[in-house]
């Protein structure tokens, strides 16, 4: 697997062994969500700040991502196009990262540069 970071976040593997079946298949690393147990692994922690206060904190870091449909009347009748966006939060500046008629798993793959 040729994964740069892995976010586990089922709740089943809390234990630091359990947690290297990742980077033994090819994670490169590994974000646990859940409290962790066990040696090597940080104990849990008390929440110290509210959901409100965190969006607060990263706001420039978190964005957004839709589609809307845009219906073109063309010579050969009425087409919809898809229109895939991203909204920056903080700043509210929206990016076009595609238009097509048929969005299909090649076209989001070129679209987001995978």
């Amino acid at each position: 697997m040729d994964v740069d970071l892995v976010f586990e976040c089922t709740g089943v593997f809390t234990r630091k062994e359990e947690l290297e079946k990742h980077l033994q298949a090819g994670a490169k690393n590994v974000v646990l969500s859940a409290p962790g147990k066990g040696d090597g692994v940080p104990p849990e922690r008390k929440r110290t700040t509210t959901w409100p206060a965190f969006i607060r904190t990263h706001l420039v870091l978190l964005a957004g991502t839709d589609f809307f449909t845009a219906e073109i009347l063309t010579l050969g009748g009425l087409v919809t196009y898809y229109v895939l966006f991203f909204i920056h939060l903080e700043s509210r500046r929206v990016d076009i990262a595609g238009i097509t008629v048929h969005p299909d798993e090649p076209w989001m793959k070129q679209s987001l540069g995978t």
